[in-house]
């Protein structure tokens, strides 16, 4: 089968989009920024993780931070200095069985000291749910996010799974002309 043949199916969720290549080169699909969520899923609505925040009502009175630090009329919120949030994708994917996706951050992100979490995580074939990503601000400013914002990458890759074969010892592994321990760079 032809890798650039396969087909991913995707569900939006409300206030989600669907992700978009912007250029004919692009590896990348931008993905839209949804809400503010929590790793729990939202009762009732099967996939889509639990909303603190869509950027469009009052946010969850239960997280008082929120209060200060977004702007509904704006559609706005503020990630503090040294803080960390998850966001959620706003869709869900079935993979073929031949592939796997990772969310990476877009470079525009990590210039404004936003670094990526959950980005080594693979996207499984048999994952249904709503995919996520964290943001940690690392810079010493208040940094905007608003929604469908383009933060994060979608990169489907291969799905390559080798038979692990053990071996007795590890000189029943073939040796190399690579010296060293692997952590100096000698």
């Amino acid at each position: 089968m032809n890798l650039n043949d396969l087909q991913v199916k995707i569900h939006v969720f409300p206030g989600g989009k669907i992700p978009e290549r912007k250029t004919e080169l692009a590896v990348g699909f931008d993905v839209f920024t949804r809400a503010i969520v929590s790793l729990e899923m939202e009762p009732g609505r099967f996939g889509m993780r639990k909303t603190f925040y869509d950027f469009e009502h009052e946010p969850d009175p239960s997280l008082p931070v929120f209060r200060v630090l977004c702007e509904p009329k704006l559609q706005h919120f503020r990630i503090a200095p040294r803080q960390e949030l998850l966001f959620g994708c706003g869709f869900a994917l079935e993979l073929p069985s031949e592939l796997s996706v990772y969310v990476y951050p877009r470079s525009s992100t990590v210039a404004q000291g936003l670094w990526v979490t959950w980005s080594s995580v693979p996207g499984d074939p048999d994952f249904r749910g709503e995919f996520v990503f964290g943001l940690y601000n690392s810079s010493s400013d208040f940094v905007w996010i608003k929604k469908h914002d383009r933060l994060v990458q979608l990169v489907f890759t291969p799905r390559i799974i080798p038979e692990l074969v053990p071996v007795s010892c590890p000189t029943g592994l073939s040796k190399t002309k690579r010296r060293g321990n692997g952590h100096t760079g000698k």
